[in-house]
Order: structure tokens, then sequence, then C-alpha cells
């Protein structure tokens, strides 16, 4: 049975057909599985009209960021033609792809960061006893969300790092420096999941011990109860991201489409917690 090979830029990778059109199709359920959890959570905010809070419209952002990310995973599969015409860039798919790979990023850096900016929040909140909700804050977030990723992706743009990595487009994978070629481009996600976790480690222990101690003050509580619930969602995602992104780290190239098309699709159907933890809000309900 012959198999598939991504030349050029790419790692060596030989699959066979079958093997890639398997994940090719998974990619497109994950993808349309993720794309409507996101979708069913903005419609839920519209119906019930949780977007006139603040705390809400933080959950808001990161369902919007999560529902361009999904989108773009979905259309970053490279085309797969047949056994008898291996992968290669058709015409003009070579810029394409490049601009899926950069889409593919912004967005997978924008829902990281609506996520950590929804944990600095409560994080602020709860330890600081910062009020939360300010207008200025509120434009803060946006800049952070939206503009950061893109003082950041056009380097990679300017020094060809986007392409085609087997059946997919993101990050070129260059065997000799294939490793920290994702190092790269996980890496910084993953200090940002792991600033994340560790806010929402943080509140939710002083949440507790102060709720033993009857040391919280009843404003406090009720607020601490309000925003407490969103970390439902960004505290699972978190640790569950953190275990995929190793994946493509740490295994061999012989299972290199294996390692991506689970952490696609973990990346994916996680977000599937994102309106379930929305209804699960006290004030929703």
């Amino acid at each position: 049975e012959r198999g598939l090979m991504a030349g050029g830029t790419n790692c060596t990778v030989i699959d066979p057909l079958q093997k890639l059109q398997l994940y090719v199709a998974l990619d497109a359920v994950f993808a349309v599985i993720s794309s409507l959890a996101c979708l069913a959570t903005i419609i839920l905010f519209v119906v019930v009209k949780a977007y006139q809070s603040y705390v809400h419209r933080l959950t808001l952002y990161l369902a919007i960021t999560s529902l361009f990310f999904a989108v773009s995973l979905g259309l970053s599969v490279a085309p797969i033609n047949t056994d008898r015409y291996p992968i290669s860039p058709r015409n003009g798919w070579n810029d394409t792809c490049i601009a899926f790979g950069f889409l593919t990023q912004y967005f997978g850096y924008s829902s990281t960061l609506a996520t950590l900016w929804l944990c600095a929040n409560v994080f602020a909140l709860s330890v600081f006893n910062v009020k939360i909700g300010k207008r200025g804050c509120e434009v803060g977030g946006y800049l952070v969300i939206f503009f950061v990723p893109c003082l950041v992706f056009w380097i990679p743009i300017l020094n060809n790092s986007f392409g085609q990595t087997s059946v997919w487009c993101w990050i070129r994978c260059v065997p000799q420096v294939g490793s920290l070629t994702f190092a790269a481009s996980l890496g910084p996600l993953l200090v940002l999941y792991l600033i994340s976790v560790v806010m929402v480690f943080v509140v939710v222990v002083k949440f507790l011990i102060e709720l033993k101690r009857g040391h919280v003050r009843d404003a406090n509580k009720a607020a601490l109860k309000e925003v407490l619930p969103l970390l439902i969602y960004p505290g699972m995602y978190s640790v569950v991201f953190g275990v995929a992104a190793f994946t493509p780290l740490y295994v061999s190239y012989a299972y290199l489409n294996l390692s991506i098309s689970i952490f696609r699709a973990v990346i994916q159907t996680i977000r599937i917690l994102l309106p379930i933890s929305f209804l699960l809000h006290p004030s929703i309900r």
C-alpha cells in the first residue's frame, strides 16, 4: 500500500493514504463539534442577554475567539490528492496554506489570551479585592486579546515559518530542528496556560480556606460566587491543553501525524465544556 509523504521544507513523514484520510476526516468532525459548541454559547448569550454583564462578556470573548480558532483549524487541512499524486502544494496553495497557518496561530493565541484574561480578572478580584468591570480595563482586554498576537506573528511570516506540515497548514516542520520549531510555537502557549492554571488554583484554594474560616465578607462572597463558576472551563481546558500540547514535542517523527491529530482533536472537543460551564452558572440557571 502506497503511503503519502510530506516533502520540501516539511518533516519527512510517511503514512498510508487511508490513515491520512482518517486524520483529515476526524479533524473535520472535531472542527464542526467545536464550532457548534462555541456558536451555541454565543447564541445563549444573546438569548439570555448575558452580554449586559461584564463578567459574562469575559466568557463571550472567549467563545468568539474559540469559534474563529475552531474554524481556522478546520480550514487549515491541506489537500490530499490520491496515492498516485502525493501531498504537494497545488497551484497557489502554498500562499493559502501560509495564510491558514497564520490564522490558526493568531486565533489560537487570541483564545489563549482570552482565557488568561478571564482568569486574571477573577484572580484580581479574589486575591487583591480589585474591582473589575471598569471600562478602561475592558478596552485593555480587547487590545490584549486581539492585537497582541498581531505584534508577534508578523515575525514568523517574514521568516517563512508558516506552511504545510504533512496534511496540516501550521508551523513548518524542518527535520533538523523539528522539536525546536514546535517548541517555539507551543512553548509560549504552554506558559500562558500554566499561568492560568496557577491563578485558578490560587483563587480556588484561597476562597475555600477563607470560606472555611468564615473570613469571607458577604459582599466578596457574593462577587466570588458570581465569578468562580467562570473558572470551570479555563481550569479544565488549561490542564488538558498542557497534556495534549506535549505530544507533538516528544513523539518520534514516525508518529508525527498521529500526535498532531491527537493534539488538534483534544483542543477542539474540549470546547464542548464552554456552553456547559456557561449553563452551570447560577445567574443563567
